[in-house]
């Protein structure tokens, strides 16, 4: 009950405030999410850097998989410690990444 009370007043604070306020409060949502998704990963993000360590797909691959652009994905691996992967992909393997990326996107 604590949690939904919590919940309330800061809905109630945040329909006080003025319009003016917004970008601001956008900006530190937006922080707040950074802050959060360092520990937190999803589990489509975790299954595609999984793929690329693996050297089943390519990095762009992954961050599409991961729902990210390239570079925020390079950033995240970065963050993880993970290191650039360089895969080999042949034909063959271009038909076996369509059908992960199926898959995993359901």
């Amino acid at each position: 009950m604590n949690g939904l009370v919590n919940r309330r007043e800061i809905h109630r604070m945040l329909d006080s405030l003025p319009p003016e306020a917004l970008p601001d409060l956008v900006d530190y949502l937006d922080y707040l999410r950074y802050r959060t998704a360092r520990h937190a990963i999803s589990d489509p993000t975790k299954e595609a850097i999984r793929l690329y360590t693996s050297g089943e797909i390519s990095q762009g691959r992954a961050a599409e998989l991961a729902g990210m652009n390239y570079f925020q994905f390079e950033q995240l691996l970065r963050k993880q410690g993970v290191k650039a992967v360089e895969p080999t992909i042949s034909t063959a393997s271009a038909a076996h990444q369509r059908e992960l990326v199926d898959d995993i996107l359901g």
